[in-house]
């Protein structure tokens, strides 16, 4: 006949490792981020791309100027990255600029023809184009008084390889 001193250390002992067992299963299905779990977390990607939509006469080139525009732009963008972006979200906006002679943003000339649905994703994209500017002046060999440039914005959206040259 069991004793009444080891029947209620065993119901303890049955109790606690119920309790214990629940708790860890809880833990188990809680929602958790790979980074508290101790995972690999992947680092952003963030990307811009730059196309003239303005008519450009043959010869000439947008190419170095368009280049100088997104490299800046990225600087300006990267310390700024969107907490959703940072936290996996994907997004793309499309914007549309209008960028002066001299290189100055137009006044009313930075417009979303295409929002992410992420307010952060947008405002930083609109911030990294305003902080930018001014840009250096439009080539020499172009004659209009503006340029309208797409920026497209890609938060970790994977780009084919041939994309990213």
């Amino acid at each position: 006949m069991p004793h009444h001193r080891t029947t209620k250390a065993n119901v303890l002992f049955i109790f606690l490792a119920a309790s214990a067992f629940l708790v860890l299963r809880i833990a188990l299905a809680s929602p958790v981020t790979r980074a508290q779990q101790g995972e690999q977390v992947p680092k952003p990607f963030t990307g811009v791309a730059i196309s003239v939509l303005s008519y450009v006469p043959k010869g000439v080139d947008f190419s170095s100027y368009t280049h100088d525009v997104s490299s800046s732009v990225m600087r300006n963008l990267s310390p700024k990255l969107p907490e959703s972006a940072k936290n996996g979200g994907k997004g793309i906006v499309i914007l549309r600029a209008r960028i002066q002679k001299d290189g100055s943003l137009s006044e009313d000339g930075l417009t979303i023809t295409t929002s992410s649905k992420r307010d952060d994703m947008d405002a930083a994209s609109l911030n990294a184009i305003r902080a930018a500017a001014p840009f250096g002046p439009l080539p020499e060999a172009y004659s209009g008084a503006n340029v309208e440039l797409k920026f497209a914005f890609l938060f970790n959206i994977p780009q084919k390889p041939d994309a990213r040259r």
